[in-house]
């Protein structure tokens, strides 16, 4: 099975690309028409909302789209975002029952971008 990139629908791409690259650290992995981002294993892609008809076959708004991202170096990416005053205030790094550590950041949109990392015991 081909493996599916996950999307954030967005209202201004180039903020947006923006806001992957310097608040959260994340390269360009292809540009326009295919914004894609990624670091190590993580992969997103933005979508304009006026084109996500177009592009995902379906009306989406801009902000109304969550991720869940793997993260290697969850501890560094958590402090970065907590810099750019991104992460979601109830949603701060934590362990989970599942031996897990998460958080929630909120991109420009309000876009929710869950971040999480095996926990190391």
């Amino acid at each position: 099975m081909a493996e599916r990139t996950p999307v954030l629908v967005v209202s201004d791409v180039e903020k947006s690309a923006e806001f992957c690259t310097e608040v959260l650290g994340l390269e360009l992995v292809s540009g326009a028409p295919e914004w894609v981002f990624g670091l190590g294993e993580i992969r997103v892609r933005l979508v304009e909302a006026a084109r996500a008809d177009l592009e995902l076959g379906q009306s989406v708004e801009a902000g109304t789209t969550m991720v869940r991202l793997e993260a290697a170096n969850i501890g560094l990416l958590h402090e970065r975002c907590q810099l750019h005053k991104v992460v979601v205030k109830k949603m701060q790094l934590r362990r989970t029952r599942w031996n897990t550590d998460e958080f929630t950041a909120e991109d420009p949109d309000g876009n929710r971008i869950n971040f999480w990392s095996v926990s190391v015991t």
